[in-house]
């Protein structure tokens, strides 16, 4: 038995045996989803050229998808939310704070693996670069977008499964709700938009959810959350702050550190070129 800083006694043992016969029967289900994966990848055309067949008829409807859809507090936000509610909901125990950090731990895994992917596996053009689909485009936008990203998988859609993995870990109907928006709100509006194909966005959702499941696991058998409960208690300024900073950059998918990213890689190159 253990003590929480809360003063409540819990059983660390009957939790990390919960959680090694949850965590490895749903990693067989996503081993499972990955042969669909495979399979899915064989209708691709077929599934995108159907949604395209609507795109550019309602300028309002391609508005929704491609523009509104896309602004992080529509994107984003509601599943950040339902994390900070999670974090100060009334009871404030430690495994549902623990519950959060993993989350963010296995959103950031999913995020930068499904960046090495992109970068260094096979490049693949977006749908809407794809030679013979011949996509509309929706209105709003432009036709040079994502040209120099490659499209498997989707790492927007992994960040947004890796959250709502975490929650649904802790809260069924907040787990469901949250990977309904996932599936609906962040991942439909990119086939829509012809930025992915559906196989890049069930990638990144089995992505997203794999790596929250093997953080949990490794949760449930070490003292990381304990530790990150620790640092609250000592350093509470800082927890915090760096806390929020996370949050704003996990909400705007770390939009100003792409960017910034991106420059400093075209600054380095300018440098080189005159230099020699």
């Amino acid at each position: 038995m253990i003590t929480t800083s809360d003063g409540r006694l819990q059983d660390q043992s009957e939790r990390s045996s919960s959680a090694d016969i949850l965590i490895p029967k749903l990693l067989i289900r996503l081993l499972t989803s990955v042969l669909l994966l495979l399979l899915l990848r064989e209708i691709d055309r077929d599934v995108i050229l159907y949604v395209n067949g609507v795109v550019g008829k309602w300028a309002s409807l391609d508005r929704l998808f491609v523009v509104y859809l896309q602004m992080p507090s529509l994107k984003m936000l509601p599943i950040v939310t339902c994390l900070v509610f999670i974090w100060f909901n009334e009871g404030k125990s430690s495994d549902q704070r623990s519950m959060v950090g993993m989350a963010l731990l296995g959103a950031t895994v999913a995020l930068v693996v499904s960046r090495l992917i992109q970068n260094f596996s096979s490049f693949r053009p977006r749908p809407m670069h794809a030679e013979g689909l011949g996509l509309v485009l929706p209105h709003s936008v432009w036709e040079g977008a994502f040209a120099e990203w490659s499209s498997f998988p989707s790492d927007t859609t992994a960040l947004a499964f890796a959250l709502a993995g975490g929650i649904w870990l802790f809260s069924k109907p907040l787990g469901w709700a949250s990977l309904f928006w996932s599936a609906a709100f962040v991942g439909f509006p990119r086939i829509y938009g012809g930025f992915h194909y559906p196989s890049d966005i069930a990638a990144g959702a089995l992505l997203g959810l794999s790596s929250t499941l093997i953080c949990a696991h490794f949760y449930s058998r070490t003292e990381l959350g304990n530790r990150l409960l620790t640092y609250k208690e000592q350093f509470p300024g800082l927890f915090y702050s760096f806390f929020f900073v996370l949050l704003f950059q996990i909400t705007t998918m770390f939009d100003d550190v792409r960017r910034i990213r991106h420059g400093a890689v075209a600054l380095l190159k300018s440098a080189w070129a005159v230099s020699f």
